[in-house]
């Protein structure tokens, strides 16, 4: 059965105090400013991301991949229970004209709720135009991350503040109840899309494990969380969500296990090839050439 899920909250990827979007020039591509207007996004700053073999191998992984162990709370009968899944695509559905990605954290079925925290880093969101010259890849969300407590079935939008502290200025430290999930997104909001075709989108992030106060988790302690990425599709950059009328979502990557080091997570919609131009394009290098 078919369950929709996700980006709930009006506030997912809406508008917002955004940070600054850093995308190429001319590329097509708007950001939501923090009084509301759309403008046409900078050139990036940030430079490449460093990105081991093994984060990236599991980075873009093919949907329908296996999750790592079952997210404690989803019923049986949603389709995103136990493998990624992928929906809209890169086929922007008619009348969506605003995307952003997001995504979400689940205490793995039958670990001890409250035993680990959750820290996260770096969320950023990349997509692939097709344009007359080629594929052309632009970073089109990154900064600080908002997110929410749902229900981990999602239902009726049900969402409260989520425990959260700020260790240093760029993570974000987040405990959760049982039956619950942590559902993020980009502070920055969503963006306006150019209107050329899509030809991938790279959603990513780091996260890690980490004790109740903090500390570095004791050795062997078992994973207890499990993260992924997603993304969705908008009417535009303001609109309410209104039980999937007014969103559409891309597809829901693989939940995959937190360790206690740091490691990237994510969604990827591109093929091969265009996701071999992150590397070639300099948004993505290897830490372990």
């Amino acid at each position: 059965m078919l369950i929709p899920w996700l980006c709930l909250l009006a506030a997912c990827g809406g508008g917002g105090d955004g940070d600054p979007l850093a995308a190429p020039e001319g590329a097509g591509a708007a950001v939501m400013t923090s009084t509301g207007t759309a403008r046409t996004a900078s050139p990036t700053t940030t430079g490449s991301l460093a990105v081991d073999d093994a984060d990236w191998a599991e980075l873009v992984r093919p949907f329908d991949t296996l999750h790592e162990a079952l997210p404690a709370g989803v019923p049986a009968g949603y389709d995103w229970r136990e493998r990624s899944r992928r929906h809209a695509g890169n086929q922007v559905p008619t009348g969506f004209a605003a995307y952003t990605g997001w995504a979400q954290a689940f205490w793995v079925a039958g670990a001890a709720v409250g035993s680990q925290r959750l820290e996260l880093r770096q969320m950023q969101s990349l997509l692939c135009l097709q344009t007359p010259a080629g594929p052309v890849w632009q970073r089109v969300q990154q900064g600080g991350i908002e997110g929410a407590s749902f229900r981990a079935d999602f239902a009726g939008d049900d969402n409260v503040p989520a425990e959260k502290a700020m260790p240093d200025p760029a993570t974000l430290r987040v405990g959760f109840g049982a039956q619950r999930a942590f559902h993020f997104w980009p502070k920055q909001g969503r963006i306006v899309l150019a209107g050329k075709p899509l030809c991938g989108m790279l959603v990513m992030f780091q996260a890690r494990a980490v004790a109740p106060d903090g500390q570095p988790l004791p050795a062997g302690t078992a994973p207890a969380l499990l993260v992924g990425g997603g993304a969705d599709y908008w009417r535009d950059t303001t609109v309410a969500w209104d039980n999937f009328r007014t969103n559409a979502p891309v597809g829901s990557g693989q939940l995959r296990l937190v360790q206690a080091p740091w490691r990237w997570y994510g969604m990827a919609t591109g093929d091969a090839a265009a996701m071999a131009l992150l590397r070639r394009d300099g948004f993505i290098e290897r830490s372990n050439p």
